[in-house]
């Protein structure tokens, strides 16, 4: 039987998707399409599958092998959207070529907050993932 999406979930789906707005304008903004740009959407599609299976009951049959591949595919997703290499083609997930100039307006403790708000649902929605990996394996 389905449940119903608990409050928090619904304003970690709102934080989510006003994150991944925000963060895609930047991209947009930044010269378009690109490698790290598709990175960046597997992670948000990859975090956003999780949080909405996670109110759900999975047995450990396809369904819940399929959420675990999902998870650990969004796990290297997120960890590749954080940590890629940023470029002087401006492909970054942080504002392109004038990442520097920008932190040295904001500052990097005001640089390091923006990137804590915007990849902490996505942190959330993979921690929950993990907790209902574990039920998932033990019904296997």
């Amino acid at each position: 039987m389905l449940t119903e999406i608990e409050w928090w979930g619904g304003l970690l789906f709102i934080w989510i998707a006003i994150c991944y707005r925000l963060a895609y304008r930047e991209y947009l903004g930044s010269g378009g399409f690109s490698l790290s740009f598709t990175v960046f959407n597997l992670a948000f599609l990859c975090t956003g599958f999780i949080l909405a299976l996670y109110f759900y009951r999975l047995d450990g049959g396809i369904i819940g092998l399929a959420y675990l591949g999902v998870l650990v595919l969004g796990i290297v997703a997120c960890g590749l959207a954080v940590f890629w290499p940023a470029d002087e083609s401006g492909d970054a997930a942080a504002g392109g070529g004038d990442e520097d100039d920008e932190e040295e307006e904001i500052g990097p403790v005001a640089s390091a907050l923006a990137g804590v708000i915007l990849f902490f649902p996505l942190l959330v929605s993979l921690l929950l993932g993990l907790f209902k990996s574990v039920e998932i394996i033990g019904s296997l």
